[in-house]
């Protein structure tokens, strides 16, 4: 409220933070939503991180009425399509889900934004790549982007490298993972 008595005619997106907003039960979200067009009358979209898990728990009716309450757009974070990848870091689901809850977001008329990670695969970067590239094309977002691993220190990963079991990829490697995602991805209209 406060936000909205400072910024009303300003506001025309709102993204919902932090990590996987969708996980909140959808009576909860329908609340939000209504404060958030109340409060911000010019409201065009609102928008948040979702994982394949939560999408595919959501019912059809629910995804519907959260898109017809003003949800607009999903950033899904899949980072690979690659199912060995994605089991070494625990992403929650394997290809086919990722796949399935996009059909199902489609579905209920969400807007998708995909997200890939270079430099995760640590020795399979071209299946990696590869196998981002049909994910992608099969999730057939909106917007797809892609981000360069980094290791933060005191983390899984930064512990493995410290025991000289993991490697960020080179800049050459991390732009041939990109080259293959760009040259094989085919959504039908995304944003890049």
């Amino acid at each position: 409220r406060t936000a909205g008595s400072l910024l009303r005619d300003q506001v025309t997106k709102v993204f919902i933070a932090d990590g996987d907003a969708l996980v909140m039960p959808c009576e909860l979200w329908l609340r939000l939503l209504e404060e958030c067009r109340g409060a911000f009358p010019r409201l065009q979209r609102v928008s948040c991180y979702a994982t394949a898990r939560n999408v595919l728990q959501k019912s059809p009716a629910e995804l519907a009425a959260l898109r017809q309450a003003g949800l607009r757009l999903l950033y899904l974070g899949p980072e690979s399509g690659d199912d060995l990848t994605l089991r070494a870091i625990a992403k929650g689901a394997d290809f086919a889900e990722h796949v399935e809850a996009a059909a199902k977001a489609h579905a209920a008329g969400l807007q998708l934004s995909v997200i890939a990670l270079l430099g995760i695969a640590m020795e399979r970067s071209q299946e990696h790549a590869e196998a981002t590239a049909r994910l992608v094309t099969q999730m057939d977002p909106r917007f797809f982007s892609v981000l360069t691993l980094t290791v933060v220190p005191k983390t899984p990963l930064a512990q493995l490298a410290e025991r000289g079991r993991f490697q960020l990829p080179t800049s050459a490697q991390l732009l041939g993972e990109l080259r293959t995602m760009i040259d094989l991805t085919r959504p039908t209209d995304a944003i890049f």
